[in-house]
């Protein structure tokens, strides 16, 4: 008899022992993903919106080019027709 050969015993508890652990993760990730996963990834809905109102932010907001606007005219301006950040 070989001494290395499982006995129908052993054999039986070493495949009963590969079903519970198989059976105990395929149970984990399906109530992983059934929760929203457990890894910090979370499911939103994809919703068209204005950027406006979903993002804030802090500091000063430049300008990528400046420019200078200044007046060619000679005597006195009694209407401007633009104002700051008219195109």
């Amino acid at each position: 008899m070989n001494r290395k050969a499982l006995t129908q015993r052993q054999r039986f508890v070493l495949f009963a022992i590969c079903g519970v652990v198989v059976l105990g993760v395929g149970t984990s990730v399906w109530l992983g993903q059934r929760r929203g996963g457990g890894n910090g990834v979370r499911w939103q809905a994809v919703v068209r919106d204005s950027v406006e109102r979903t993002v804030t932010a802090t500091g000063a907001l430049k300008p990528k080019t400046y420019v200078d606007v200044g007046t060619q005219v000679s005597g006195q301006l009694r209407h401007i027709y633009a104002a700051i950040g008219d195109r």
